[in-house]
């Protein structure tokens, strides 16, 4: 349910701009789809993480700016943004070895603090290659290919990155909290 309420807002930014030919009216649908899905959520599960906020932030201020100034290349700075402050968060907690990855998905995979710290590299590095494409593709290329990346483009790459890291998880992973480093 959760991948629905995060991945329906950008389905709907895709269909709006093949249905339109309008960036900026599939910008202001992406808007509101994705104030929508963080309130479907929130009631669905009473919870919703710091992810979901940040992008919904965001989102709507990015998308904003873009409506506002009727500029699309605000809006397309996003990923590029997003990209950038996702690498930094996860770089620098494993730089300080403060694994952040470990209290956002710690409960589905036990793992030493180490481990946790060189998936934040893992994922930090390709968060910045992310931001790179994306400043390549839409500086480059026209809308239309800009949209169809981040589509699907970004979601295709993520989730092949995501399971390419199952094989560093399996081989890492612990049986229980006792074998944890602090």
């Amino acid at each position: 349910m959760k991948i629905f309420f995060e991945f329906a807002p950008l389905l709907l930014f895709f269909l709006a701009f093949k249905a339109m030919g309008d960036i900026l009216f599939a910008i202001a649908v992406l808007i509101w789809a994705t104030l929508l899905a963080l309130a479907g959520l929130w009631l669905k599960t009473r919870k919703i993480s710091w992810v979901s906020v940040a992008t919904a932030v965001l989102v709507g201020g990015f998308g904003g700016a873009a409506l506002f100034f009727q500029d699309e290349n605000l809006f397309k700075l996003k990923p590029t943004v997003i990209n950038i402050i996702f690498a930094a968060i996860l770089l620098g907690s494993a730089y300080f070895k403060k694994p952040l990855l470990k209290k956002i998905m710690g409960e589905a995979m036990i793992m030493k603090d180490s481990a946790w710290c060189q998936l934040a590299v893992r994922y930090g590095s390709f968060f910045l290659v992310l931001a790179l494409a994306n400043e390549i593709i839409w500086r480059n290329f026209s809308t239309n290919i800009w949209v169809m990346f981040k589509a699907f483009g970004f979601l295709g790459a993520t989730v092949i990155f995501a399971l390419a890291q199952i094989p560093f998880m399996q081989k890492n992973a612990l049986i229980d909290d006792k074998h944890k480093d602090k």
